[in-house]
């Protein structure tokens, strides 16, 4: 038996047949039934951002861990990473490439430590997502904008200050309690003193009990 193949570009819905004739049976001529082929257009590629937030500050180890879901319905290509630092000029990474993959998940460290950021500092960023349409030409899906932020030097002392209030007031809270503990235990020994029927053993572990409250607290 032998067998016929073509490749055909399909850039509308239409019907078709085949035809065959032979050079040796002059006017003979075979037809196939009719066959419908109906086009549908290719997508858009789609991305999904899982992690991060769209607008993070800078975490303290400088790294930025993307995670990424990627799908499109005929195959994908490749998957960049756009970003510029305040207003510099746009860089571009390469974060993945496929073969025609319709599905995958991309999971990347961005390591921002080695850009010499300074406080105050913001690294606005997107990414773009491309198929393998080979008819009508490759499709690229864009995300909306993420930002990351250094915090600036009035922040990075305003969060000191907050950590010292906090500080303050935690120890403000703990002598507090101290002497409250303290007055009850002062109340609690006068009160045995005055009943006769008190033993001094007694008078003696309420005693330790305070001195060990006082250094709980200490």
């Amino acid at each position: 038996a032998l067998l016929l193949a073509a490749t055909v570009p399909v850039r509308r819905s239409l019907e078709y047949r085949v035809e065959l004739t032979s050079d040796e049976a002059a006017g003979v001529r075979w037809q196939s039934d009719r066959f419908a082929l109906e086009a549908v257009a290719d997508r858009l590629p789609v991305i999904f951002q899982l992690a991060p937030e769209r607008n993070i500050v800078m975490p303290p180890d400088m790294t930025v861990r993307l995670e990424l879901d990627c799908m499109d319905d005929f195959g994908l290509t490749r998957c960049d990473l756009v970003y510029r630092r305040n207003d510099e000029a746009a860089q571009r990474e390469r974060l993945a490439s496929w073969q025609g993959n319709r599905e995958a998940r991309v999971s990347w460290p961005w390591e921002l430590g080695d850009l010499g950021l300074i406080p105050g500092d913001r690294i606005r960023y997107h990414l773009e997502l491309t198929d393998n349409d080979a008819v009508t030409g490759p499709k690229t899906a864009v995300s909306p904008e993420g930002e990351i932020r250094l915090p600036s030097f009035e922040e990075m002392y305003a969060s000191l200050d907050e950590d010292r209030d906090r500080q303050v007031e935690s120890a403000r809270e703990a002598l507090d309690r101290q002497k409250d503990v303290s007055e009850d235990l002062k109340q609690a020994l006068q009160e045995m003193r005055q009943n006769k029927n008190f033993r001094w053993e007694e008078q003696e572990q309420v005693k330790d009990q305070k001195m060990q409250t006082a250094i709980s607290f200490g």
